[in-house]
This record gives structure tokens, sequence and C-alpha cells, in this order.
């Protein structure tokens, strides 16, 4: 049975949905559909696909018997979070690669708490509520109605990257991993991309337009994001009964009813809080990777 040759892990908000869309056009990948199946982080239950096994999992994302020329390759940015899923991973496939995206953590929860808001998973107007509120609802207090799992609002554990980090380097080997840091995907994304292209053993592909994909977003209708959630409940349960792989009506609807959204910036007590809060964090990047990343501290 054929095997995932690569994995782009996390962290979230950290430029792995670009970094998926562009190597997913490369003539030489086929990339997973959904592209964060989240089948391995067995730990969290919240796969997106109903593979029972290794068989249904690449049934379900690859639908093409033969990918004899090509590398395949996913983007479940839950993996870097999960406890088990690099390790369940490389227990299937010990020659996986693995791509990890990093982020400035203050940064990183904004973006993920305005995620949230606009799933509808978080409830609270204001960043600062949201993270005051993290020890309640670990206990499954305060939590929104349409939150499903509460991992998801503990944002100091979801962008304690240097941690998760660490995790990922303990088990897998030196050229099977790499990192990149946003501030440089940002600032050269043609080197990043180049990069990871060289990491992969794959020629380069010429590409020269890198659009940004995955840009904060927010709801024109919280009421139409709401309906659509529960109707996309309906459908795993159709899909599940009748072996439908994609009806895509949800994500249109969901495409439909989304505006872009600039980000208001933390006002400045409560964003020397965070900094002070990551801090740890921060130090054990600039240990791993033997970088100064002060700039990550103010």
């Amino acid at each position: 049975m054929r095997k995932v040759d690569f994995f782009i892990i996390g962290a979230p908000k950290s430029g792995t949905s670009s970094m998926c869309a562009y190597l997913g056009s490369h003539p030489n990948i086929e990339f997973s559909k959904p592209k964060e199946p989240n089948f391995f982080c067995t730990d969290l239950g919240n796969s997106k696909i109903l593979a029972k096994n290794h068989r249904e999992y690449m049934e379900e994302c690859f639908r093409c018997d033969d990918y004899s020329d090509v590398l395949l390759g996913e983007g479940s940015t839950s993996y870097i979070f999960s406890s088990v899923a690099v390790k369940k991973i490389l227990t299937w496939q010990k020659a996986a690669k693995f791509i990890v995206m990093l982020r400035n953590p203050v940064d990183m929860v904004v973006s993920l708490f305005h995620e949230e808001l606009q799933s509808l998973a978080e409830d609270q107007k204001s960043l600062e509520s949201a993270w005051d509120l993290q020890e309640k609802r670990v206990k499954g207090e305060n939590l929104p109605l349409l939150c499903e799992k509460t991992f998801t609002l503990q944002y100091k554990q979801r962008c304690s990257i240097g941690t998760q980090l660490e995790r990922v380097m303990s088990v897998v080997a030196k050229n099977q991993l790499l990192v990149i840091l946003f501030d440089d995907f940002v600032s050269d994304t043609l080197a990043c991309y180049e990069n990871v292209l060289s990491f992969l053993g794959l020629p380069s592909d010429n590409r020269a337009e890198f659009p940004v994909i995955n840009s904060s977003r927010a709801n024109r209708s919280n009421f139409v994001r709401a309906l659509s959630i529960g109707y996309m409940k309906y459908v795993q349960m159709f899909k599940a009964a009748f072996g439908i792989r994609s009806l895509a009506i949800g994500n249109l609807i969901a495409r439909l009813n989304t505006r872009d959204q600039e980000v208001q910036p933390l006002n400045d007590e409560f964003r020397r809080r965070l900094l002070t809060e990551f801090r740890t964090e921060v130090d054990k990047l600039e240990y791993i990777l033997q970088r100064d990343l002060d700039h990550w501290k103010c």
C-alpha cells in the first residue's frame, strides 16, 4: 500500500495553508483532500474523515490508484499539538518527512482567537476575556454552545511552540525535519518554497506568484454560520450512511458568508502580559534553532 511521503504538521496560523496550496500545485506532488484529515491525532478526537484504518485513510484522502511519479503530502496542523500524532505517523511510515512552520506565539494567539471566533467555537468578544477563561474551560466550564473540542480554546497550550517542537525533535531524525519561521516565509516566500522542494528532493517548478491563503476572516452573519455548522453535521451522517465522500455545499456556504477582516492590535498592557507568558517558549526556540529571536520578546 502506498503511504504518505511528507506532512506539514503545523503550527496553525503560521503560513501552512499557503505552503500547502503552493506545494499542491507542483506537478510532482499530490496533496490530500481534505488538506487537514487529522487522522493521526487520535488523542484530540477531531478527525475530519471517516477512515477507521490506514487503508481507508489513503482511499479517503488520495483518490487515485496510480501515484508512482509523485510525492504524497498532507497538512494537518493539529499534529504538532497532539502528543501521539507524530509517533503514530512514524510507526506507520518510518521514512516520512515533516515540515514545521512556526510563528511568534503572541501573534499566533491573536490569529487563533479570531479563527475560533469566526468558527463560532469562541464566544468572547475580546482575546483577553477568552485568555482569562482558559482554566475554567479546560474543566468544561464557560464553554460556547458550538465548541466541540475544549482544546481549541486552550490558547496558551496551542501556542507553546517551543515545547511542541521539542517533542517533535525527540522522535524525528534531523534529516527528516525542516523548520521554517513565519518571518522568513513572509520576507522571502520564494526562498522558503524552494528550500522545501530541495528538502523533499523535488525540482523547482519555477513558481513566481505566491498569493496569501487563509488570511484573517470574519462572518458576514453568525446566524448563517451557525446554520451551516448544523447542516454539516447532518451531511457527515449522510456521508457515513451512504459512503458519499463530498457534497461541498457547506464549504460553499461558508465561503460566501465570510469577509476579510483587519485584526485590531492588542492593548499594550495585555501584549506585555502575553510576552511574559510566552517568554520561556521563545527561549526554548532560540536554543533549539540557535537563532536570535529577541524581536519576538518585545
